[in-house]
């Protein structure tokens, strides 16, 4: 919880909607992401969660703006290093 409220005070002054278009998978590390995903999106209104319904091998996530693509794209879960 505390990293949730870190993350809205970051966040408090987004302006632009943020979209974190994630893939389907079976891959172990796909509930790491859709974890990540769930806290990232508890800390604004803006920040929304929605899966592209495509079906893949490891976990992906697209980053969109305002719902246009940005080519900003993870396979695999982000670790902070990115």
């Amino acid at each position: 919880q505390e990293m949730i409220d870190e993350l809205k005070k970051l966040y408090a002054n987004l302006h632009t909607e943020v979209t974190l278009l994630h893939s389907e998978s079976a891959h172990e590390n796909q509930s790491d992401l859709l974890s990540l995903l769930g806290d990232l999106a508890q800390a604004s209104p803006l920040i929304k969660v929605e899966s592209s319904g495509e079906s893949t091998t490891y976990p992906e996530l697209t980053l969109l703006l305002n719902g246009k693509k940005t080519g900003i794209h993870f396979l695999g879960v982000p670790g902070g290093h990115e």
